[in-house]
């Protein structure tokens, strides 16, 4: 049986919108098929168009479309769907590429945050419409099902373990627009991921055809996407009460590997959602992540814990300002900064990097998280981390959670589900390597 995620209706009012102009119209007789395997739980909900006449930069995706002495006009459609089985927001691209005569002569796909070419097995179907296969889960267009089982491995991981860790996805398109990513909103959107897993079974026999969806131009969905993410928001909090909310897991690998391939290993097999390391100043890198055999750069560490789509808990010892800049830049050339909280004991520590990268997640380290002092200097952390106590109430939580602040245990104890405790940090009394820490231990945190 299908699921579906049964949120409202999104679009009533773009449906007598839709301009009537010959862009229009060109955009509407090329809307392509869509294949989706047979258990995909999200489907699209609206398409954008630009059509280009000339040379020029696209308004929705970091590219440039450049014409040929070929090219007539070039179709841009921003394909919306409110989820991706990783995150809230999901924009994907398809460009249709004509000449005088109206004769595809290109088509092109988004493919994670790039594009390529969907070569001529998918130009056409017996009726003449163009098709694109859609990956499960993640939407990224391929021209044939081979593309994708060959990252089959990959995409069972995001369906199923790794559901939901993305959080409220915020692109540079929408910086500063979308202000949505903070605690709350990332629980709940990890929560309905993970209430949505499945298992792809590459059987793309579920088709869509694009014209049955409203089309509308791209900007009038640029200015709807930002009110239709707080709408989506709206109504995962009034479905979920805190109690059944997704309480996230972190555990600490420090000192429990003697090369960089047992870490590697060690977080392939760990049973949360991420992995804690600690971060130090360093003479020669600049900063550097402490190991058993000497220290090891970022790039090092990271790219095992993005293979395995791992968070990651950086707790950062205290840094020069001009090296902790440096820092935000790595992470964000390498990608991984909406995959970390930063975990320091500075206040000033978490303002600079709430200054440089306002979206960045970020943790303030306490001693004891239920005591006035914490609360006073929370402000601007989006989570307070330490020990919590057997005491814990659900009424301390909502003191932290009414200023906005979620709230990291670092030991976990039965009642910190109940009281509303976001997530649980520094798992390594429960096992000498991560993945001794297994899904039984959670029962009590979250029934799957």
């Amino acid at each position: 049986m299908e699921r579906r995620s049964n949120l409202d209706t999104p679009y009533l009012f773009f449906v007598c919108s839709a301009p009537s102009s010959r862009d229009h119209h060109l955009a509407q007789r090329h809307l392509p098929l869509l294949r989706f395997d047979l258990h995909e739980p999200f489907l699209p909900l609206v398409v954008g168009y630009t059509v280009f006449h000339e040379s020029a930069p696209s308004p929705s995706f970091p590219r440039r479309i450049v014409f040929t002495s070929e090219t007539y006009r070039v179709i841009e459609y921003a394909i919306w769907w409110d989820w991706d089985i990783q995150h809230l927001y999901e924009l994907e691209h398809l460009w249709v590429w004509l000449d005088r005569n109206e004769k595809v002569i290109r088509f092109e796909g988004s493919w994670h945050g790039d594009f390529h070419v969907l070569g001529d097995s998918c130009l056409t179907t017996a009726d003449g419409r163009l098709v694109a296969y859609s990956e499960p889960g993640k939407h990224a267009f391929a021209q044939s099902p081979q593309p994708l089982l060959a990252r089959a491995s990959v995409t069972r991981t995001a369906c199923t373990a790794a559901a939901g860790r993305g959080g409220v996805l915020i692109t540079p398109l929408f910086e500063g627009i979308i202000r949505a990513r903070n605690a709350f909103n990332n629980r709940l959107v990890h929560t309905f991921c993970e209430d949505q897993r499945f298992e792809p079974s590459y059987d793309f026999s579920k088709v869509v055809d694009l014209r049955y969806l409203p089309l509308v131009s791209w900007y009038e969905l640029k200015n709807w996407i930002p009110q239709r993410v707080e709408t989506v928001l709206a109504e995962l909090r009034s479905r979920y009460p805190i109690a059944d909310q997704r309480m996230f897991r972190i555990v600490d690998l420090r000192g429990q590997f003697g090369s960089l391939s047992e870490f590697a290993a060690c977080v392939k097999e760990a049973s949360a959602d991420g992995i804690k390391i600690t971060m130090v100043p360093d003479g020669e890198l600049g900063f550097a992540i402490p190991g058993t055999h000497g220290k090891l750069s970022p790039e090092e560490v990271f790219h095992p814990l993005m293979e395995a789509q791992m968070n990651i808990y950086l707790q950062l010892e205290p840094f020069p300002k001009e090296t902790l800049t440096r820092l935000l830049d790595v992470v964000r050339e390498l990608g991984v900064l909406g995959h970390l909280i930063f975990g320091s004991r500075s206040v000033d520590c978490v303002q600079q990097i709430k200054h440089h990268a306002p979206n960045a997640m970020t943790a303030l380290e306490v001693h004891e998280i239920f005591s006035q002092q914490a609360l006073r200097q929370s402000q601007p952390a989006d989570y307070v981390c330490g020990t919590t106590g057997k005491s814990i109430t659900r009424e301390w939580v909502e003191r932290f959670h009414a200023v906005g602040i979620g709230l990291i245990a670092e030991t976990y104890h039965g009642s910190l589900q109940a009281a509303g405790v976001d997530g649980v940090c520094n798992l390594s009394e429960l096992g000498e390597r991560a993945h001794h820490v297994q899904d039984t231990v959670w029962q009590n945190v979250y029934q799957y």
